[in-house]
């Protein structure tokens, strides 16, 4: 395998675990045949199972090494993953469909194991423990504070230049994939919609003030679209490994759905109908938030 992802990415994107360990439970296809752990679909994925779990490759062998034995193994594997990952309720709630998938899947192949059968479902109980935990907090904890919190930490990590090998269109997209896979999220899923729309209408503002302020803007400004893709000179392995990791945080982005948030990752492959010549920084962000944003909260991935 390939080295791995950079430990400041790494830091940067704690979203990164969450999404790897739900592609991993997505990626388990079972067939009479075989049983594939797909790990992604590029080099980074690739770079981001080593960052994660090691060079484990016994462990990959004893999956590959025969169905029932693999599917046992990788039960186990997962386990020990989620046991060892601080999981947040958007990315629990992903896993447990996945593993229902799966268990359909089962159903449906006569030869595996009632132990098989049992790793699964002992899978399965820690997700649900770790739901359960996890909606016990937040009951117990201001959910509100802790999303405001989350919002404070990633607006101050922007100001102190963390993000600056990417452009401004970037660094917004980075803040709202970090948004939607953490506390934010949780929080907007059990808020009144009045504060739905408050701590978003919060988030759009500071989004827009950032952007202007690094392109010396104002609001009313309009200016040529690939202002907002230019990004600053900076290390250039860290400023690919940042745009690689963004990339896949945002693969499930379509041209034609998220015009804006697509353009924003892929302007250099061309520019979507829907995305203006000029544009000023309200226009950017309403375009790329109202793509990402349902039922007050938001969807990256």
């Amino acid at each position: 395998m390939s080295d791995t992802v950079s430990e400041e990415i790494m830091l940067a994107l704690p979203s990164l675990k969450q999404k790897f360990l739900v592609d991993l439970v997505n990626g388990i296809d079972v067939s009479r045949d075989l049983i594939k752990v797909q790990k992604g679909r590029d080099g980074f994925a690739d770079r981001l199972w080593d960052s994660i779990i090691g060079n484990s490759h016994s462990r990959q062998a004893q999956i590959n090494e025969q169905v029932v034995n693999g599917l046992n193994s990788c039960f186990e594997w997962l386990g020990e993953i989620t046991e060892e990952l601080t999981l947040t309720n958007t990315a629990l709630v992903k896993i447990s469909d996945g593993l229902a998938r799966v268990k359909f899947d089962l159903t449906n192949v006569a030869h595996f194991s009632a132990y098989t059968r049992e790793q699964l479902v002992d899978f399965q109980l820690t997700v649900d423990s770790r739901m359960a935990e996890l909606e016990a907090r937040i009951r117990q904890v201001d959910m509100r504070q802790r999303a405001h919190q989350q919002m404070d930490s990633l607006f101050a990590s922007w100001e102190a230049g963390n993000y600056a090998e990417l452009s401004l269109a970037q660094r917004c997209f980075l803040i709202l994939s970090e948004l939607a896979w953490g506390v934010f999220t949780d929080y907007c899923r059990i808020a009144p919609s009045i504060d739905q729309e408050q701590i978003l209408k919060d988030l759009r503002n500071r989004l827009i003030i950032h952007i202007m302020r690094d392109a010396g803007l104002n609001w009313h400004d309009r200016v040529d679209s690939l202002v907002w893709l230019n990004s600053e000179r900076g290390p250039a392995g860290l400023r690919k490994g940042y745009y690689q990791a963004l990339c896949f945080l945002g693969d499930r982005l379509s041209q034609e759905q998220h015009g804006f948030n697509w353009y924003a990752l892929n302007g250099g492959l061309g520019r979507p109908s829907k995305i203006p010549y000029i544009m000023s920084a309200p226009r950017l962000i309403d375009g790329m938030t109202q793509e990402l944003i349902k039922d007050g909260q938001l969807y990256v991935g």
